[in-house]
């Protein structure tokens, strides 16, 4: 199997996951309003695809946007841009960490917490900067999208603390495509 293939099927894989958590958790939060957030697991596989793809794995972050927009009532093209342009800046994120090996990453909690922080964090700061053109203040949409995503934050990181320890699951692909290739033909 060739690299772009077995990126495109993990890819692929990883999208759907990420976007039946999304679907379910905007369905609950709709039939159960009165909870103010709702937790969604769909982030943490977005920072999964990140840390195992790099700046390919900004897909997955992009696809939920679409679904998000298209589910959380009003469709127009606004709100489409809104959350397309700010799930895709954190393409910026593998982009920081870009000297730093995956491995490293997912081995150092710091880092590992820094990464979360900084896919959350560039969310929140766009959404401000994007709000603040729609007419809303960057606070009230920073504010917003905090309380919105804090406990999803908190819980992707420790989920990903809990799955570190798995082989395979957090790594830079394409080094362990390469690695796996190897040891098929030796």
């Amino acid at each position: 199997m060739k690299l772009e293939l077995y990126r495109k099927l993990d890819l692929l894989f990883l999208s759907v996951l990420a976007l039946g958590a999304e679907g379910l958790g905007i369905l609950l939060h709709n039939r159960f309003p009165g909870a103010g957030y709702y937790l969604s697991f769909s982030s943490l596989i977005a920072i999964i695809a990140l840390l195992r793809w790099g700046s390919y794995g900004i897909i997955v972050n992009c696809l939920l946007a679409l679904l998000s927009a298209s589910l959380g009532g009003a469709i127009s093209i606004p709100v489409i841009l809104f959350y397309l342009v700010s799930n895709s800046a954190v393409i910026i994120v593998p982009i920081i960490f870009k000297k730093t090996d995956t491995l490293e990453i997912v081995s150092k909690s710091y880092y590992l917490l820094g990464y979360v922080v900084a896919f959350y964090g560039t969310i929140i700061v766009t959404r401000g900067l994007l709000g603040s053109l729609l007419h809303i203040t960057f606070l009230d949409t920073v504010m917003l999208t905090l309380t919105q995503t804090l406990f999803s934050m908190i819980m992707s990181y420790f989920v990903l603390l809990l799955l570190k320890g798995r082989e395979g699951l957090l790594v830079n692909m394409m080094t362990y495509f390469i690695n796996e290739q190897k040891e098929i033909k030796e």
